[in-house]
C-alpha cells in the first residue's frame, strides 16, 4: 500500500512537472499587425507591402525567436476607405499586437495616428510621407523622408535638368494628405527656381469622371509638362489620355505611380515618364541582392519600392523588439538605436519618427524603370 502510495505520488509530481514545462516552451508568439490597401485601385501597394513584411518576419522566425517568442503578422484591410481602415487597425488594437507596420498611404496614417496614439501603440509606415505627420512626438515613425525634400528634389530636376518652366499638375483627392502636401512644396520650390504651375485639376479615384476631360483641362498651350500624383493605375490612365491630347509632354509623376501596374497598364505611354521615389531596382548591394532573390522564390515576383519600405519597416520594429525589456518601450528603442540598415540604403530616425532616405529619379525605359538620376 505504501509502495503504490509513493507510486502514484512520484507519477503525479511527474507529470505536473511535464505540463509545467510544456507552458514554458510554448509561448504564445509575439503579434505584429499589417495595415494596408489589400483589395481596389491600391490593392498593388498594399500586397506589395504586407509581401514585404511577411518576409521579414519569417526569416527573423527562421534565425529564432525573439524575447523567447516567435514573431506573428496579422494582416488587415484598409480598403484606401476612412470607416475600413479605423475599423481596420481597431481590430488590431483590440488583438493587443505589439506593433503595427503601415498603412501605405498617407490620408489612411492621419486618420489612424490619432488611434495608436491613445493605445500608445507604435506604428511604423513603409510609404506615407505627409507633411502633416513630421516633427510630432508620437508613436507613429516611418523609414522614408517626408514630402517637402522629395518634391523639392522633383522640382529641382524638371527645372534644372529638363529645362521646364510651365507645368500643370494633376492630383487625386483620395490622397490628399499626401497629393497636397507634395503638390504645395513643389509648386513653391518650383517658383523659386523660376517655374510656373499653369494649371492644376484635381479629380477623385474611383468616382464617375472621364480620365479625358480631366487630362485635356490640364493641357494648354504654354504646358511643358505635367505632373501627376496619383496611384500606379490612375496615372497609367491619365498618361494613356495625356499620348492621345499632346504626345510629346513630358510627364512626371512620384513614387506612388511607381509600382509594376503602371508599366503593366500604360504601355507605350509611360515610356520616358519621370518619378521620383526612393528605390533603385538595378542596386547591387548584397544585402539587397539577397533580398531580391529571397522576394522572387517566396512570391514568384519582383520586388517593388513598397516590397523593400515594409520589409525595412517590419526590420525596424524587430530589431527595436530585441533591444526593449521592462524598462525600454519600442518607442524608446527606435528614438535611442536611431540608425537602421535598410536593404538598399542606412535609414535614420529623429526623435519625431522621421526619416532620412536618399531620393532618387527614375524613367521607364523599355517597360523597366531605370535609375535616371
Amino acid at each position: 500500500m505504501r509502495y503504490t502510495a509513493i507510486k502514484t505520488g512520484l507519477l503525479g509530481l511527474l507529470l505536473s512537472l511535464v505540463v509545467g514545462l510544456s507552458g514554458c516552451t510554448e509561448k504564445q508568439p509575439l503579434s505584429i499587425g499589417f495595415i494596408g490597401g489589400l483589395s481596389g485601385r491600391v490593392a498593388d501597394l498594399g500586397t506589395a507591402g504586407r509581401n514585404g513584411a511577411t518576409l521579414a518576419i519569417e526569416q527573423q522566425n527562421l534565425k529564432g525567436p525573439v524575447q523567447g517568442r516567435m514573431l506573428k503578422l496579422i494582416a488587415v484591410d484598409d480598403q484606401q476607405n476612412v470607416q475600413s481602415g479605423i475599423a481596420a487597425i481597431e481590430s488590431l488594437l483590440e488583438k493587443n499586437v505589439t506593433a503595427i507596420i503601415g498603412p501605405m498611404t498617407s490620408s489612411m496614417a492621419v486618420e489612424m495616428v490619432p488611434l495608436a496614439n491613445r493605445a500608445e501603440t507604435v506604428i511604423v509606415s513603409p510609404t506615407a510621407n505627409t507633411e502633416q505627420l513630421a516633427n510630432t512626438d508620437d508613436y507613429f515613425f516611418r523609414v522614408i523622408s517626408s514630402t517637402s525634400y522629395y518634391a523639392r528634389h522633383l522640382a529641382d530636376f524638371l527645372y534644372n535638368d529638363r529645362q521646364l518652366r510651365r507645368v500643370s499638375i494633376i492630383y487625386d483627392l483620395n490622397n490628399a494628405a499626401f497629393t497636397e502636401s507634395f503638390q504645395s512644396s513643389f509648386r513653391d520650390y518650383f517658383a523659386q527656381l523660376g517655374g510656373k504651375v499653369t494649371r492644376t485639376r484635381t479629380f477623385r479615384s474611383g468616382s464617375d469622371m472621364s480620365i479625358f476631360s480631366l487630362s485635356r483641362e490640364a493641357i494648354g498651350p504654354e504646358t511643358e509638362g505635367v505632373f501627376v500624383l496619383a496611384s500606379a493605375l490612375d496615372a497609367a490612365l491619365i498618361c494613356l489620355q495625356i499620348e492621345k491630347i499632346a504626345p510629346d509632354l513630358i510627364i512626371a509623376g512620384t513614387g506612388w505611380s511607381a509600382t509594376e501596374k503602371l508599366v503593366e497598364l500604360g504601355g507605350a505611354a509611360v515610356e520616358g515618364i519621370f518619378l521620383q521615389q526612393f528605390f533603385d531596382r538595378d542596386n547591387q548591394q548584397p544585402s539587397y541582392l539577397a533580398f531580391r532573390d529571397a522576394y522572387q522564390q517566396r512570391f514568384g515576383t519582383t520586388p517593388g519600392f513598397a516590397s523593400v519600405a515594409a520589409y525595412d519597416a517590419t526590420n525596424v520594429v524587430i530589431e527595436a523588439l530585441k533591444q526593449t525589456d521592462p524598462s525600454r518601450s519600442i518607442k524608446q528603442a527606435i528614438v535611442r538605436t536611431a540608425n537602421f540598415q535598410g536593404v538598399q540604403q542606412p535609414i535614420r530616425i529623429n526623435s519625431f519618427g522621421d526619416a532620412d532616405r536618399t531620393p532618387y529619379i527614375s524613367t521607364v525605359r523599355n517597360g523597366r524603370f531605370v535609375v535616371q538620376q
